[in-house]
């Protein structure tokens, strides 16, 4: 009878790459969530500290107006953790150039907006949609709404604001009604001003109506040296390429340490509102090193 030979064959696997990060496309690797909200727990009133998902939002109205914030809104069409969103509200006969209709503060688990972690290099997205009017057109104010808000780094100190860097939905000189926009981000305080524009695929722009995912990649400059850096995309087209800002200096040294939604309707000019328009928000997510 004959014989059967077994035999033993030892067969190497390489080991798949991780997956990307689902829902954060250009999020560096090496990065740790220290915040994320998802809307879905209502806003009180007021001031008010609500944990998230991870780290926190401080909320708050400001100078003593009524709370145009309302949260849950439902948005059947919003793209992440809908059906609830959150609403900002510019309501008819809103002053140009005055304030947000609210304002938040969000970072991580620290006791107030501005002791938290301080990060050299931060990434963030989120989901916002130009709801408008709810006809496809939205009424910007003469220089711009400062729609995705504020960051903080160089200046720092107790109950300072993160102010230095604000990203502005792009006017045309005139208080008026368009369907679409470009954006444009601003450095300002005692380290650096400096406006920097859409550098990278001109003409692509922001259609109102519709649900657009941002994201921001930010890192800290060396001190005195123009080496920081800010990368921004909107739907996975990269906006901006900067590799030469200067976020901090020897006196004003603090990384990035603070995020403010407090988004302005304007600047120094143009008219108030003349009717409601509002901006929906989803699912925010930042993380860092």
């Amino acid at each position: 009878m004959g014989q059967t030979a077994n035999s033993t064959a030892t067969v190497t696997v390489a080991a798949a790459p991780p997956p990307p990060t689902p829902g954060h496309p250009n999020e560096p690797p090496g990065y740790t969530r220290f915040f994320e909200f998802d809307f879905s727990t209502t806003l009180p009133a007021g001031y008010a500290t609500v944990p998230g998902i991870a780290g926190r939002i401080w909320k708050y109205e400001l100078s003593g107006l009524p709370d145009k914030i309302v949260n849950p809104i439902t948005d059947a069409t919003a793209p992440v953790s809908g059906p609830d969103v959150l609403r900002y509200r510019y309501p008819n006969g809103w002053t140009s150039g005055g304030a947000s209709p609210a304002g938040m503060n969000w970072w991580d688990d620290s006791a107030s907006p501005s002791t938290g972690t301080q990060y050299k290099e931060t990434y963030e997205s989120g989901w916002f949609k130009i709801e408008g009017a709810g006809d496809g057109t939205y009424e910007n104010q003469a220089v711009g709404t400062k729609l995705l808000g504020y960051w903080g780094s160089g200046e720092i100190g107790n109950d300072r604001t993160p102010t230095s860097l604000y990203m502005i939905l792009e006017g045309d000189g005139a208080t008026s009604i368009h369907s679409s926009f470009s954006i444009w981000f601003v450095q300002q305080g005692v380290v650096s001003n400096r406006r920097m524009d859409h550098n990278v695929n001109p003409g692509v722009t922001i259609s109102v109506g519709v649900w657009h995912q941002y994201e921001l990649v930010l890192r800290i400059n060396t001190i005195g040296v123009a080496d920081g850096t800010l990368e921004f995309w909107i739907d996975g087209v990269k906006w901006h390429s900067y590799t030469d800002v200067i976020w901090r200096d020897a006196t004003n040294s603090a990384a990035f340490w603070g995020r403010q939604m407090n988004p302005v309707f304007g600047g120094a000019s143009g008219n108030n509102k003349s009717r409601d328009d509002d901006v929906y928000w989803d699912h925010i997510y930042m993380s860092g090193k």
